[in-house]
């Protein structure tokens, strides 16, 4: 796993910098940094438009480019001039540019991807056109660099193993491992609401919600869910009584508890308690990521 992690970043040097050549001295945009993720990331942030391919090697991965909306119709610029076309076909040269660029950085990238000198193929490029995210689940490995230029951010991604996504990079049948599902406890509809969209767009189901601790302890039986999220202090039943008698019925409950700053001494007590984590108010999507994804790979079967 170790040599796996040195291969995949120096991969990633190599994508940037060949993104960097290609940006500066055929596009004309100015990079001004290219930061990199030393260890696999959790979460994916994909931006307005992004491009997907593969290559048959050794590297059993996908490739994205994925950018922001800026940049990208500053590429297009470059990649259209001279050219007339409607604006019913603009949608249609956007996507053919990502995907053009991608192709040529790819391409004369391939010495990096067969250390042996074999042959190399490149799949042809899916392009998502939504921004979404996307969560990393058991198998799955992601790694990510972000170039920072002057016409907005490139995120390079590498996602795989291949065999578990589709080329849209959706989780592939009987690998829907995103559909987590989950209780959102909290005394606050605001605070419901918001936790509870933060988790769909994770990729979580959100099976119920309880407005109080009493609630959740019935609704746990009902919902039987791979997850909940507890609020600490509410009103009839606070939220530390209510995973001790959901943990009671159900050992192997999985409970993070939802607290705000300045509230240490309940969270320990809740720990004390059988919670398995805990999330900071107010809400961090990427947080609320990284601390499901431990407790799942640390305590789920």
């Amino acid at each position: 796993m170790q040599e796996q992690g040195i291969a995949m970043n120096q991969l990633m040097r190599a994508l940037a910098d060949q993104t960097k050549s290609f940006l500066e001295s055929e596009i004309a945009i100015s990079v001004h940094d290219m930061n990199f993720d030393q260890h696999p990331i959790t979460n994916l942030e994909l931006s307005f438009l992004t491009s997907v391919i593969s290559v048959n090697s050794s590297i059993n991965m996908f490739f994205a480019f994925s950018f922001e909306k800026d940049l990208i119709y500053s590429i297009l610029e470059v990649f259209t001039e001279g050219l007339d076309y409607t604006a019913d076909e603009e949608d249609l040269y956007l996507e053919e540019t990502a995907s053009e660029m991608l192709n040529i950085v790819v391409g004369n990238s391939t010495p990096e991807f067969s250390a042996d000198g074999s042959a190399v193929s490149i799949s042809a490029p899916i392009v998502i056109t939504e921004a979404k995210s996307i969560i990393k689940h058991n198998q799955a490995t992601f790694y990510a660099a972000k170039i920072r230029t002057d016409k907005g951010v490139l995120h390079i991604y590498l996602i795989g193993p291949k065999h578990l996504f589709d080329d849209a990079l959706n989780y592939l049948e009987g690998e829907q491992m995103s559909q987590l599902s989950v209780m959102v406890v909290d005394d606050s509809l605001i605070a419901i609401r918001k936790l509870s969209q933060m988790l769909e767009n994770l990729g979580f189901h959100v099976v119920a919600t309880c407005k109080t601790g009493q609630e959740a302890c019935q609704k746990y039986e009902e919902a039987k869910p791979d997850l909940v999220t507890m609020d600490i202090a509410m009103p009839d039943m606070d939220g530390i009584q209510a995973t001790k008698q959901i943990l009671s019925a159900d050992p192997e409950a999985l409970i993070v508890m939802v607290t705000s700053h300045g509230q240490e001494q309940m969270v320990i007590n809740s720990v004390e308690a059988g919670a398995k984590g805990y999330i900071l108010k107010p809400f961090n999507q990427q947080k609320i990521s990284e601390t499901i994804e431990n407790v799942r790979n640390k305590y789920q079967k």
